[in-house]
């Protein structure tokens, strides 16, 4: 396997660097090149020989990272297009998705979690040939989320959208009706490989989320970026408080076992948290704060979106729920 250091995208240099000044023994996988003759080609090129182009394409089919590194562009309002960049949660977002595990990822606003979900989709309609639907609790969500999708596709190398055909992603309402159906929600999911899911913690559904998950075929990959008031009515606190914690030692670990233990019915879902001081984004923090300065309850606001935590009465709530089940079990 080589590792293309010399990658235009030093984003992916950066990440490799950081897992490096951690401990992280497998810390390069981001920089994986199965074909070493691409090492320095741009895919982009429009002179590029048919042959390198069947290279381009076979790479992206077997290499998300090289999809994700060199062939993902992220359209900007005003601005040129960027390459794609990563953060510990994203990158997370994208291991946890390499290895089909689904994942539930609370970190604060304009953190790239729509863009990695886009980006992951991109690749899994284009490169695995699989059905990706976009929810969220309204349609509109739902909508801008497919378009964020749309537009990587659109960016692609011309010979790649040939090569692939027609984009079929699908937006849907977490309040999608089916006539007929007692379960509309879990009914519309089976027939996607992949379910990306923004604004989780809103979904009146999540409740479902075992039955939801047992029925897709591949994973589905949540995301929010607070808990919010609902998630104690809506069940999000359960599936959290079942949930996997993420740790970056998976770099290493992550072994086939583990997966399987991860995904015993009723299937987990991996949790991934960071905050803004996490990510390295504390001006982003700073930025939102001065934007929230004269809203009421600022200090609960920083909390919940700034610091990605529960509340006090969260805790006690799956305290409860823990207690209750132990009873239950004597």
């Amino acid at each position: 396997m080589y590792y293309d250091y010399e990658t235009r995208n030093l984003n992916f240099v950066e990440m490799s660097k950081y897992l490096k000044g951690i401990g992280i023994v497998h810390h390069d996988f981001m920089l994986e090149l199965h074909d070493e003759s691409l090492v320095g080609v741009d895919p982009f090129d429009k002179h590029l020989s048919s042959y390198m182009q069947e290279k381009v394409i076979k790479e992206c089919k077997e290499n998300l990272w090289y999809f994700l590194r060199e062939i993902v562009r992220v359209p900007y309002i005003g601005r040129a297009d960027h390459s794609l960049e990563l953060n510990r949660a994203t990158l997370a977002m994208a291991f946890l998705y390499l290895k089909k595990v689904s994942s539930w990822t609370t970190a604060p606003r304009m953190t790239g979690k729509d863009i990695m979900a886009a980006a992951l989709a991109t690749w899994d309609e284009v490169c695995g040939k699989h059905l990706v639907g976009f929810t969220s609790p309204k349609i509109n969500r739902s909508r801008v989320n497919l378009s964020k999708s749309n537009q990587m596709y659109s960016r692609l190398p011309e010979y790649m959208k040939k090569a692939a055909g027609e984009k079929t992603a699908d937006a849907f309402s977490a309040h999608t009706s089916q006539k007929g159906s007692e379960t509309p929600f879990k009914d519309k999911c089976e027939k996607y490989s992949t379910l990306i899911v923004s604004d989780a913690e809103f979904l009146r559904f999540m409740a479902t989320y075992g039955e939801v998950l047992s029925n897709i075929n591949d994973q589905i990959v949540l995301y929010n970026s607070t808990i919010s008031d609902d998630a104690k009515e809506n069940g999000v606190l359960d599936i959290l408080a079942n949930a996997v914690p993420w740790s970056e030692k998976f770099y290493d670990d992550f072994s086939i076992q583990r997966i399987t233990a991860i995904n015993k019915a009723p299937k987990k879902v991996v949790h991934i948290s960071f905050n803004y001081k996490d990510l390295g984004m504390e001006s982003k923090e700073r930025e939102l704060r001065a934007i929230f300065s004269g809203s009421e309850n600022v200090d609960d606001i920083f909390r919940r979106e700034f610091e990605v935590q529960r509340r006090p009465e969260d805790e006690a709530y799956l305290k409860a729920k823990s207690k209750k089940k132990s009873s239950k079990k004597k």
